[in-house]
């Protein structure tokens, strides 16, 4: 073999081994690179899961306030409608109230209250009120249960009747003014079974 040809031979196996080392240093740093590439795959995807996770939680705490806000509104609305619808039934009962007065129903209903008042009161001191607007029925109201403690009150009550047992300390309030009061502090509207908002 001569040097040329040994030289030759030499050349092919370094530039073979210089080969392999350089394959085995890139599959080496491409190996490396991978796992690092890996590694910040799945360091990118867990921030970005991170942040799509904080943005849906803001975003869902966002909708949460203002959909509260909505609510809050709505039933402030209603509330207000309730009110006002609440006020003009009464406006109208009212109506309905001095109406009735005039009639000779609410003679008779009046007449009823005083008997069951003279009744409850069992004889004893018992004074009868019915209202100012009355005034023209007292006589015959007085004729009719053959009593003198049937007066006229001073403040006006919408009709009806008042009636107080001084010994007993009890007052009988059938008085127009205090079931209108009663009924509008007891009235709900009835919502068709939904719920109460």
């Amino acid at each position: 073999m001569t040097l040329d040809e040994k030289l030759a031979n030499f050349t092919e196996y370094c530039v073979l081994a210089a080969k392999k080392k350089s394959e085995e240093l890139i599959s080496q740093q491409q190996s490396a690179l991978d796992k690092d590439f890996e590694a910040y795959t799945l360091k990118s995807k867990e921030i970005t899961d991170s942040q799509l996770k904080i943005e849906k939680e803001n975003l869902e705490k966002q909708l949460n306030k203002e959909l509260s806000n909505e609510q809050l509104h709505s039933k402030q609305l209603i509330g207000e409608a309730r009110t006002e619808l609440t006020d003009k039934l009464f406006v109208e009962l009212s109506d309905k109230i001095s109406n009735f007065i005039n009639t000779k129903e609410y003679m008779e209903l009046i007449s009823s209250q005083i008997k069951y008042a003279l009744n409850f009161a069992e004889g004893d001191e018992i004074i009868i009120y019915v209202d100012s607007t009355d005034e023209a029925r007292l006589h015959e109201l007085c004729a009719r249960h053959q009593t003198d403690c049937i007066k006229i009150s001073e403040h006006s009550f919408m009709g009806g009747t008042k009636a107080l047992l001084p010994k007993k300390n009890i007052l009988i309030d059938n008085s127009f003014a205090k079931k209108l009061e009663t009924a509008k502090l007891r009235f709900m509207f009835d919502l068709g079974g939904e719920e109460d908002v």
